[in-house]
């Protein structure tokens, strides 16, 4: 699954997840909680990540409320008991699954896994909080464009429409996505909407099935990943508060894990996610990685940065994805 994320301050479930050519996963933790029943996750995972659920499991209780009767939802694990998947959208870890089910009949599922649960039904607790009966558990079929966010420098006070063609679902837009942004932009990059409200940046999350290229990249220690985006992300043309803005986001998924393969894409990306915007930038600089985790470290031929001087108007994004 892939998710593309422009700008948000909603971080992702924090785990050590190791990922290995997409087919063989090992992965590991050192404490998902207090409760012993944790200790039943597998130390080792392998690559069947598909199963049904055959066998009975603990129901909700009555006195809660029906949300649905069955469906779907793409989630990420969050933490493993012997009787349940906890788990979390992956867009806003505020919003808690319960899901039910005999866990030891799915130890090729890790914590940081992104998955795609079906269920039948679904219970409500509360607004942040739902009970699921599992019904099949696979790997999801399109991926998460994470938090892009969109900056906007005019040269002087102007009045900017920005259009965004996704090949994919928007899943999370902010300001509102209505057919398009329309916002007053000051060469400083703040942004005002019709009503006056103040903004950063356009910020926008949609799942696709985009595949990412891993031809070129780097194989970098999760202690070193800080400095590698540092200096990656200032010598392809971001600013410091740019990508601080990029670090802070990316960096509590990233630096657990024993190294990331990390490859920052290119037309892969931008023929995806297609911006028209009015009037027309005179430089235009889009940053997107992809990256997985691995346990070992992976031989890939380095990838060349190009610096991208700004003139006149300039469009900035940043955003990535996590490749599961």
């Amino acid at each position: 699954m892939c998710v593309d994320f422009c700008v948000a301050c909603n971080l992702f479930c924090r785990s050590r997840v190791l990922n290995t050519n997409n087919r063989n996963r090992r992965a590991y933790y050192e404490k998902i909680t207090d409760n012993s029943a944790a200790a039943c996750l597998l130390s080792s995972c392998t690559s069947n990540n598909e199963a049904e659920a055959t066998t009975a499991v603990t129901t909700a209780s009555p006195e809660y409320e029906v949300s649905e009767q069955e469906g779907s939802r793409i989630l990420q694990i969050t933490e493993i008991r012997e009787d349940a998947f906890i788990c979390c959208k992956t867009s806003d870890e505020t919003v808690i699954y319960t899901v039910q089910c005999d866990t030891s009949l799915y130890g090729d599922y890790c914590v940081g896994d992104i998955v795609d649960i079906s269920y039948a039904p679904l219970y409500k607790v509360s607004d942040t909080e739902y009970i699921a009966v599992l019904q099949a558990i696979k790997a999801p079929e399109t991926y998460a464009a994470m938090k892009p966010v969109i900056y906007l420098y005019p040269e002087e006070k102007t009045e900017v429409s920005v259009e965004l063609d996704y090949n994919g679902e928007l899943t999370v837009t902010y300001p509102e996505y209505d057919n398009g942004w329309k916002v007053t932009a000051e060469p400083d990059g703040t942004l005002f909407d019709s009503d006056g409200l103040e903004y950063t940046y356009l910020f926008w999350e949609g799942e696709s099935d985009t595949t990412y290229d891993f031809s070129q990249g780097f194989c970098v220690k999760g202690e070193d990943t800080a400095e590698f985006l540092r200096s990656s992300l200032s010598a392809l043309g971001l600013t410091p508060r740019e990508y601080n803005e990029f670090i802070v986001f990316w960096l509590p998924l990233m630096k657990e894990n024993e190294y990331n393969v990390i490859s920052f894409q290119g037309s892969c990306y931008t023929d995806n996610a297609e911006l028209t915007v009015t009037p027309a930038p005179d430089t235009v600089l889009r940053v997107f990685m992809a990256y997985y985790p691995s346990e070992s470290y992976v031989d890939i031929p380095p990838q060349e940065l190009n610096f991208t001087e700004r003139k006149g108007f300039t469009l900035v994004e940043w955003g990535g994805s996590i490749q599961n």
